[in-house]
């Protein structure tokens, strides 16, 4: 379970590559090769660009909040 103090949204980079999101949001509490699994998802707000893989934070917000149903829509 991730502990710690609460996520700033406002403070990180809109974009970001996966080990800043293992690292400095994860804090490590997920593998790599488990994160990159779950990158891959066609669903997860990331995308390719030349040999990078690059996060949008606003599209990790909106995933996440959609995942847990933090929106009150279901």
């Amino acid at each position: 379970m991730l502990t710690g103090k609460k996520l700033d949204w406002n403070t990180m980079p809109p974009l970001f590559g996966v080990e800043y999101l293992r690292k400095d949001v994860l804090k490590e509490q997920i593998g790599r090769n488990t994160l990159y699994e779950l990158v891959r998802q066609e669903s997860f707000p990331a995308r390719k660009l030349g040999s990078k893989i690059v996060i949008h934070r606003d599209g990790l917000r909106k995933w996440l909040d959609e995942l847990f149903d933090l929106n009150g829509d279901a």
